[in-house]
């Protein structure tokens, strides 16, 4: 029997517990009797980990969903589940239950399932009628948890027939117990450092145990906004000594836009020390000597011993203030959120970033810029989706 084509719907492809969820069941259904497809809006590194597993994308640009980008990308969606015969569609997330399931059912899928995988008060108000909606045109709701489950029952009227529960889980070949090397019990969590986390109430509650266990340690991995403010609750409980915060460990080799300025010296020394394999750095040349600053990019680089590709053509992207400057203002007509100039020298040495790395088959690099933030085109494409 052929497989039947199923389209996976996410928000993103970038870091995430329900985003990596996606990428995994994707890459692990039987291939005898399904083919796996993943439709987003915004892109991220996971994306190559599908295209190594021969998984089909469809990228939606999505800025608004009162903006244009609905119904284009409704029509590609429709065009892709023509093309492709998809006979299943799944929404994992809140964005994709609002335009997934809508889209899908009026592009005929034969079976649509949403999920549901938290509180929906953690939902912005905005959005929740339209989430009634799509518990209506969807054949099933996914949900991870009885709380779930009931709570969609009493608050939101779903058919217990509707729903699914699917719990979260581990896989044992990444995690499973290791022998204890002290005699200290350690409490952690691993997560995107975001309010909806809400780790403030884990790290309350070690606060009111941690004086009648004085071998206790907590450990908070990841990173996020809410880092800084955690930090500051746990120095003003009195815990920090016992509390460690630690970077989460990128999933893809990390790489570094250099110039020749302070910022992203800092930076690459930063990643430098924290990395233990060579931090690769890529440089911005223009033809005007002024203003070209990989000579001092170079001396940082070697001073910190990074992989910087600097001699042939590959590995720097030169432009003229004139193309440069034709370029910015084309982004005025195209009506770009922040039209910056420097954005376009970063976004093609993005490229030879990506180009470098095919060449040495590896997995895409993360390049950051010195401010910290994503380049400009490193992971293609993005959208501006904003619930």
């Amino acid at each position: 029997m052929k497989p039947w084509p199923v389209l996976l719907m996410v928000r993103s492809l970038g870091p995430g517990g329900t985003e990596r969820q996606v990428v995994e069941f994707a890459k692990h259904l039987n291939r005898t009797q399904f083919e796996p497809h993943v439709g987003y809006f915004d892109g991220g590194f996971r994306i190559s980990e599908l295209e190594s597993a021969s998984v089909g994308l469809l990228h939606m640009t999505m800025r608004g969903f009162l903006t244009p980008d609905s119904p284009r990308s409704a029509f590609a969606l429709r065009r892709y589940v023509k093309r492709h015969g998809i006979r299943l569609a799944h929404a994992f997330d809140h964005p994709m239950n609002v335009f997934g399931v809508p889209a899908a059912r009026v592009s005929r899928v034969r079976v649509v399932l949403a999920s549901q995988r938290s509180h929906r008060h953690l939902i912005p108000p905005k959005y929740r009628p339209l989430i009634r909606l799509s518990d209506r045109l969807a054949d099933g709701i996914v949900v991870n948890s009885e709380a779930v489950r009931r709570h969609l029952l009493a608050d939101y009227g779903v058919p217990d027939r509707k729903m699914r529960v699917c719990y979260n889980t581990l896989d044992t070949e990444h995690f499973s117990p290791q022998p204890r090397t002290s005699g200290n019990l350690v409490i952690g969590v691993v997560c995107i450092l975001r309010a909806v986390k809400n780790v403030s109430t884990l790290v309350n509650a070690f606060a009111a145990v941690a004086p009648r266990y004085p071998d206790l340690r907590l450990l908070i991995v990841g990173d996020g906004p809410e880092r800084e403010p955690l930090e500051k609750c746990a120095a003003r409980l009195g815990i920090a000594p016992v509390v460690t915060f630690r970077p989460m460990t990128s999933e893809v080799p990390l790489g570094a836009f250099l110039s020749g300025g302070i910022d992203s010296g800092l930076v690459v020394a930063s990643m430098a020390r924290q990395s233990s394999a060579p931090v690769k750095t890529f440089s911005i040349g223009f033809k005007e000597a002024g203003y070209n600053e990989l000579p001092l990019a170079r001396r940082v680089s070697g001073l910190y011993r990074t992989e910087h590709l600097r001699t042939d053509r590959r590995s720097r992207c030169c432009v003229s203030h004139t193309a440069a400057g034709r370029l910015f203002r084309r982004t005025f007509r195209r009506r770009e959120r922040h039209p910056h100039l420097p954005g376009f020298p970063v976004r093609r040495a993005t490229r030879e970033g990506r180009a470098h790395g095919r060449r040495r088959r590896r997995n895409l690099w993360r390049l950051l810029e010195s401010d910290g933030q994503p380049a400009p085109g490193a992971f293609r494409p993005l959208a501006g989706l904003r619930p």
